[in-house]
């Protein structure tokens, strides 16, 4: 992709990120999103990505110019609100059954110190913390890019937190306010709160679809789905 193409200071920010120093596990520092793998020329580039965007919290985006941004690797406060009168429906799930309940994530990483062998990392959570053989209790996670302890325990943290938050799915009105900045963003904050959400932040975690044909005069924003925090 020719760099005309990209919305480079999206780019230079997410490399800024992964160079940053975070407290590991021993009190050590370390840069937050540092690793290596390797693969061949006749690998599907679209999972060799799949695999760095993962390791690094990376969302690649179009952006409303047509250029390709990236959400990096990091919270960012929202700065769109929406509403109930910006909404024509929404839709929360409490992610509360225990037959979906993640009591523990397990991760896997690649330890350089022993001659780049798979390592277990520490289970993330208690996954015998729950008598219930229903419950799911685990899920697991994998990169072969992530080479540090420390970097594998975030990822599965962010894994178990994903796993048992509130789902929301919303209908929004494309010409209310800020609407149709919402694809261009990681973070909202929805403030609906006969539905518990107030001032709840949702990480969109699905693509926001956009549906232009008009409905009673107005256009809306289909289906934008997020984990609630």
């Amino acid at each position: 992709m020719a760099y005309e193409n990209m919305y480079l200071p999206d780019w230079i920010n997410a490399a800024n990120v992964g160079d940053q120093n975070v407290t590991n596990r021993t009190g050590g520092t370390e840069k937050r999103y540092h690793g290596g793998f390797w693969f061949r020329a006749s690998n599907d580039p679209i999972e060799v990505g799949r695999v760095m965007d993962e390791a690094a919290e990376m969302v690649v985006y179009e952006r409303a110019d047509g250029k390709i941004g990236v959400h990096a690797g990091e919270y960012v406060a929202p700065d769109i609100t929406l509403t109930a009168k910006s909404l024509y429906s929404i839709r929360v799930d409490k992610n509360k059954r225990r037959s979906a309940t993640v009591l523990g994530v397990r991760g896997r990483y690649v330890n350089t110190a022993k001659d780049y062998i798979t390592e277990d990392a520490a289970i993330y959570g208690d996954p015998y913390g729950d008598i219930d053989d229903t419950s799911e209790r685990t899920k697991s996670f994998e990169n072969a890019l992530i080479q540090s302890h420390n970097h594998c325990q975030r990822k599965q943290k962010l894994t178990y937190t994903r796993a048992n938050a509130r789902k929301v799915s919303i209908v929004a009105d494309y010409t209310a306010d800020d609407v149709r900045n919402v694809p261009y963003r990681r973070f909202v904050t929805v403030h609906y709160p006969s539905r518990g959400l107030v001032n709840a932040v949702v990480e969109i975690t699905s693509s926001v679809s956009i549906d232009l044909k008009a409905r009673s005069g107005k256009r809306r924003a289909d289906a934008s789905r997020g984990s609630g925090y």
